[in-house]
């Protein structure tokens, strides 16, 4: 009973080895003693399932895209606020704007299941991005015509 049978192997299949345990009980002076032995195991790996994988990587591109989105705006409202305020104000300003077009986002995408109720937050997503991308925008004009903060004397 020492030796454990292994199963037949699949061919074309992948396995784990992975750590079981069974009860061995063992009899000393008619006690009998029951321990836990562990031992080494092969169980089938499922295979790949290329649907999530695919889904996993759009995902994470949709997520650093709208991370880049989110970096480019905020700096280009502060960049645009900051000639008004001060920059530790106009980049928290900048930030707010950017935040509420992603709650906006996250709400829109929560309230799914109820249209009428997620078309608030969609009007006021897309109204937060218009205004983010028109900051971003006259940003670059700003920029391009050499007015921007580059050109500025310190």
């Amino acid at each position: 009973m020492d030796e454990v049978t292994e199963q037949a192997r699949i061919p074309g299949v992948r396995y784990r080895k992975i750590t079981r345990y069974r009860s061995e009980t063992t009899v000393i002076d008619g006690v009998p003693s029951t321990r836990r032995v562990a031992y080494d195991d092969w169980e089938p790996v499922p295979p790949r399932e290329w649907d999530e994988m695919i889904l996993r990587g759009v995902t994470g591109l949709a997520v650093v895209v709208t991370l880049i989105a989110f970096a480019g705006t905020t700096a280009s409202a502060g960049g645009l606020l900051s000639h008004m305020v001060h920059g530790v104000f106009a980049y928290g300003m900048g930030l707010v704007s950017t935040s509420v077009w992603v709650a906006c986002l996250a709400v829109g995408w929560l309230l799914r299941i109820d249209p009428d109720r997620a078309r608030a937050a969609k009007v006021a997503g897309w109204a937060a991005l218009l205004i983010s991308m028109g900051a971003a925008f006259t940003a670059a004009r700003v920029g391009a015509a050499g007015q921007g903060p580059s050109s500025r004397v310190r």
